[in-house]
């Protein structure tokens, strides 16, 4: 999962970075929606913008940026080629990592 990453966020010219931890994530859910019910969405073909608008909400306020969820959920609107690859990115940052094999230099043998 990218729980501990950092990510920067931008609003009105204002930049704040905001590491993601288990205590934002259990926010995110409780004001929000969680992200990983939004990106089954996303991978089921469908865009739910409210609720893409209402996560970046909690997170922006989080890291000290006042914004609604109607100003994001309009900024989509006005410039979605801005918003979305960043939604996108903060919203895969609550993904699972897949875990990595570790070779055991012997053929066809892996460990976990």
């Amino acid at each position: 999962m990218g729980l501990r990453d950092t990510v920067e966020l931008g609003w009105n010219g204002e930049k704040r970075d905001l590491i993601l931890t288990t205590a934002i994530m259990v926010k995110v859910e409780q004001k929000a929606v969680s992200p990983l019910t939004v990106l089954n969405q996303i991978s089921q073909g469908e865009m739910p913008i409210a609720s893409i608008a209402s996560i970046l909400s909690v997170l922006f306020n989080e890291a000290g940026l006042s914004v609604s969820t109607d100003e994001i959920f309009d900024e989509i609107f006005e410039d979605e080629a801005a918003v979305m690859p960043m939604a996108m990115n903060i919203l895969g940052k609550f993904m699972p990592k897949p875990k990595k094999k570790v070779s055991t230099g012997r053929k066809g043998r892996t460990k976990k």
